[in-house]
């Protein structure tokens, strides 16, 4: 495999292996900024993904080449050896509802990868995420990965698609206020607007009163002298 650029390979494997997690939370918590175009003028990045499942509306959900903000998805590579694809944004499904696509392709190897995707309609609040270790392309210039997977709330059998063309951008903007050591990142939490920071009044001394204690004074005993007898003579 050609080698991928440095590009944007600054993340540490603890935000790949708990991408599952933060993926339900950031779909649950927020609303990245995702502008869709007409693919012809996309200058940003298309995305094309599917999620079959039984319990689905339609039996699944599907996007078809909505084009993203590129700092929404991108690509990098770990420590020079894992390539993955991470990212999330706004999309408009294939069935017209409005709804966040995220996603995570890690290919650990040739022959071995783990992808997930979330997708969400919050017209109706059904959030569904699929799983798969199907064999996954990632590359400076996307991920693609399709086959058979496992799809939750609930647990089921599902097929999954997923096929993205990235184009280079900066960090992306709910990448861009983490806490972590990433070069470029805010290391500090924003002021809360109309909050402001108490301020203490400084240390004011206090003199405590020390109460005087009189000296008690005990008259000395008049001790009466002792009568001094002469002997008689003889």
């Amino acid at each position: 495999m050609v080698p991928l650029p440095h590009r944007r390979n600054l993340l540490t494997v603890c935000l790949a292996a708990v991408l599952s997690t933060v993926l339900a939370g950031a779909l649950v918590a927020g609303t990245p900024a995702g502008a869709q175009t007409t693919p012809a003028g996309c200058a940003g990045d298309v995305v094309t993904a599917t999620i079959n499942s039984p319990s689905l509306p339609g039996g699944g959900w599907s996007v078809t080449d909505a084009c993203v903000d590129a700092r929404d998805f991108f690509t990098a590579r770990y420590q020079d050896q894992v390539p993955f694809a991470i990212g999330i944004s706004t999309v408009t499904y294939d069935d017209g509802h409005l709804g966040r696509l995220a996603l995570l392709s890690i290919q650990l190897t040739a022959d071995h990868s783990v992808t997930v995707i979330g997708m969400e309609d919050p017209a109706t609040a059904t959030l569904r995420f699929a799983g798969s270790v199907e064999p996954a392309s990632v590359s400076s210039a996307g991920a693609v990965v399709a086959g058979q997977g496992i799809s939750f709330p609930p647990f089921e059998i599902a097929t999954l698609r997923l096929d993205l063309r990235d184009v280079d951008a900066p960090w992306p903007d709910w990448a861009s206020t983490t806490t972590t050591s990433v070069p470029g990142a805010t290391t500090s939490l924003p002021a809360l607007p109309g909050v402001s920071t108490p301020v203490l009044p400084a240390d004011t001394a206090t003199t405590v009163p020390v109460p005087t204690v009189p000296t008690p004074t005990v008259p000395a005993p008049t001790v009466a002298p002792v009568p001094t007898t002469t002997p008689a003579g003889p």
